[in-house]
């Protein structure tokens, strides 16, 4: 069934990060070794009290974004922490690999920000781990986003063959950053959709 019902997976559920001033010369970066994530949205209401009734009043939309993972010597786990001390910029992306639209990309939220805060735990008898916290300019944006082969590979490795093993081809050039804009009309609802369905918008949608 194209459009069957699932669960999300926590493991599914990953974090990528760039800094902002190199987003035209290097791609996101899985933060490896991640252990957890946490992203929600909130927005605080106050009532005032009228002879008409109560009248209520919303504030500014606030993203809550961290992830924590075991401390590493990656690039993007040195970058992020020089990003925090710096204020430096950075794009964060909330990547879920079990939900894929027609073309194969995994849903995403985008956010804009700076690092507010980047805490360790340096126990002597466990991995040293890291919190990460990221304050969110503006209001998250949702879309899909492609994962090229070595990004998958990151994630979970995929099967290699006995021969030689050729540098994955990253010519292609599939939209802004090769991800696409989520649309609510046909996305909302959607797990995953065959490729050999005709009508992958009729299908999204639930029809």
């Amino acid at each position: 069934m194209a459009n069957e019902l699932a669960k999300v997976a926590g493991k599914d559920v990953v974090t990528f990060m760039r800094r902002y001033l190199t987003r035209a010369t290097a791609k996101a970066s899985l933060i490896p070794y991640q252990t957890g994530m946490t992203f929600g949205v909130s927005r605080d209401s106050d009532s005032t009290s009228t002879k008409d009734g109560p009248v209520n009043s919303q504030s500014s939309l606030e993203t809550d974004f961290s992830v924590d993972f075991i401390n590493n010597t990656s690039t993007i786990a040195d970058e992020a922490l020089d990003a925090a001390i710096s204020g430096e910029r950075i794009e964060a992306w909330k990547v879920n690999r079990g939900r894929r639209n027609a073309t194969g990309q995994c849903e995403a939220w985008y956010v804009q920000g700076t690092i507010s805060e980047d805490t360790g735990d340096n126990d002597s008898d466990d991995n040293a781990t890291r919190s990460l916290t990221i304050a969110v300019d503006g209001e998250p944006k949702h879309g899909w986003v492609t994962l090229s082969d070595e990004q998958e590979e990151l994630i979970d490795y995929v099967f290699h063959g006995l021969g030689l093993v050729a540098a994955a081809d990253e010519t292609d050039a599939k939209g802004v950053g090769e991800g696409t804009a989520w649309e609510s009309t046909k996305d909302n609802g959607t797990n995953e959709v065959t490729a050999s369905s005709s009508d992958p918008a009729s299908t999204a949608s639930g029809e």
